[in-house]
């Protein structure tokens, strides 16, 4: 057996007896091939969809992270571990499957091929949000999907300035704006209109959530781009998500600055992964 993966984290989603059966299965798995691991939940505090790693220090010293869930779980434990950089490998469990790309069924022979060194890593962009309150940074995240303003209980619109490299772009009115990495091209931004991205590229996505303007259209920017959205004043009530999973509240004159993170997600896959095959298989192409 390679030693390239010494020791493991699990993180799984504790929330139903299917996903602590898959938890005990992979455990046995790990034990009986005499591979070191540690484990953590992933919490959904303090609401509902704000997905958290319970005890990231629980992964000490992993060199290796074993994802039990769907794509939200993965989602989660890319922003936990990003600056350490620590592989992650998805085991899934959720609908999609388009992270965590290994079923169920197949995770034993598979996880024998990854330990034996038969496997594929990718490196994926991350992005960096700032929120800027009177030049003062108030709040910063990072995002693997996307970074979205959006209105908040309002059927106004949201009316903003963006702006890439201080180049202004335009002035919009619109539901919000969707800022995805090529990952998450296929989330929302797709629902959007968005076009589909490689993972592999160095871009960043801007799509519009239902512009007023016909002309308003999604646009594909460097990825060394520093983007800044400006809220115009007076603004409705405005929140930033993250993954879809945070949720922070804007202030009229905030301004919401998102660039690519120093640090990559690194996705383990089977050897024979292909993300053309992935993308048919889940988007039912030439059915």
């Amino acid at each position: 057996m390679s030693a390239q993966f010494n020791q493991v984290g699990v993180v799984y989603r504790n929330e139903n007896d299917a996903t602590l059966k898959a938890l005990q299965r992979l455990k046995s798995f790990l034990s009986a091939r005499k591979i070191n691991f540690n484990e953590s939940a992933i919490t959904s505090q303090p609401c509902a969809n704000n997905l958290r790693v319970e005890d990231t220090s629980a992964m000490g010293g992993a060199d290796l992270i074993i994802v039990l869930g769907g794509d939200g779980s993965m989602l989660a434990a890319a922003r936990a571990f990003a600056a350490q950089e620590i592989p992650l490998l998805g085991i899934n469990l959720g609908r999609l499957g388009f992270l965590t790309d290994i079923p169920l069924n197949e995770m034993e022979p598979v996880l024998d091929e990854i330990f034996a060194g038969n496997l594929r890593e990718e490196r994926r962009l991350l992005l960096q949000m700032d929120i800027l309150r009177n030049g003062d940074l108030i709040a910063k995240e990072v995002a693997f999907n996307d970074v979205v303003l959006h209105k908040w209980e309002s059927l106004r619109m949201v009316e903003f300035e963006t702006f890439v490299d201080d180049h202004l772009v335009h002035r919009q009115r619109a539901d919000g704006m969707i800022v995805s990495t090529p990952t998450g091209s296929t989330a929302y931004a797709l629902s959007t209109g968005g076009p589909i991205a490689d993972p592999a590229m160095e871009a960043i996505l801007l799509v519009p959530i239902s512009p007023h303007a016909m002309t308003g259209r999604p646009m594909v920017v460097p990825g060394s781009s520093r983007i800044e959205i400006k809220l115009m004043v007076p603004a409705i009530d405005t929140r930033v998500s993250y993954d879809g999973q945070g949720n922070l509240k804007l202030s009229g004159a905030d301004v919401l600055r998102i660039t690519a993170s120093p640090h990559k997600a690194r996705l383990i896959h089977p050897a024979d992964y292909d993300y053309f095959e992935l993308l048919r298989t889940k988007l039912h192409w030439g059915k």
